[in-house]
């Protein structure tokens, strides 16, 4: 019973990405761009009026996307030290917040039509939580082979130790008691043979 709860309990617990990591921030500015390209496509009735489509979108993602990374890399620190949760919800509503901002300052300019805004947050909305459970995702697939790394350094650093203590404890055996001493030899070069790839 006390098995099955440590196995329920996950190894890796969720965590943010490090938003001070230039392949993060790249990761993100790529995939923000894939999305815009893709969203543009849609909105368009033919192929020529693409390279338009994707400039307006452009004029307004590319603001919002520089402005929300900045933040985020500014407050990555506090945020990574909350739970997973309250630090998604946190990253959530500084993209919502920046994107609204973005889009009151283009609609007073003109630049930017009002009724836009529900669309616009739906799309940052997605967007973020999208990157947020990619990375999340990523994070759980790598995890395991790091856990597997430093579990194969540890042993490296373990096994000289070991066989030290053990060549110790047989030459103080050999004074004392030989016969425990060549049964304690003979179980240690099973032990090695067993280990040996």
């Amino acid at each position: 019973m006390a098995e099955a709860g440590v196995a329920a309990r996950p190894i890796h617990p969720d965590s943010l990405p490090d938003f001070r990591n230039l392949g993060v921030m790249m990761r993100i500015l790529v995939a923000a761009n894939l999305a815009l390209l893709i969203v543009a496509a849609m909105d368009v009735a033919t192929p020529a009026e693409l390279p338009q489509r994707v400039g307006e979108t452009a004029a307004f993602l590319e603001p919002v996307l520089l402005t929300t990374i900045v933040l985020l890399y500014a407050l990555a620190r506090p945020l990574l030290r909350l739970p997973y949760l309250p630090g998604l919800a946190c990253v959530l509503v500084i993209g919502l917040l920046v994107t609204a901002g973005c889009h009151a300052l283009l609609a007073y300019a003109g630049l930017t039509e009002t009724d836009t805004l529900a669309r616009h947050l739906a799309y940052a909305g997605i967007m973020s939580l999208a990157m947020l459970e990619y990375f999340r995702l990523r994070d759980r697939a790598l995890s395991p082979a790091l856990s597997e790394a430093r579990l194969q350094a540890l042993q490296a650093r373990i096994r000289p130790h070991f066989l030290f203590n053990s060549l110790t404890a047989v030459l103080e055996l050999m004074r004392s008691d030989p016969r425990r001493a060549e049964s304690a030899l003979e179980d240690l070069s099973e032990l090695i043979r067993t280990l040996m790839p």
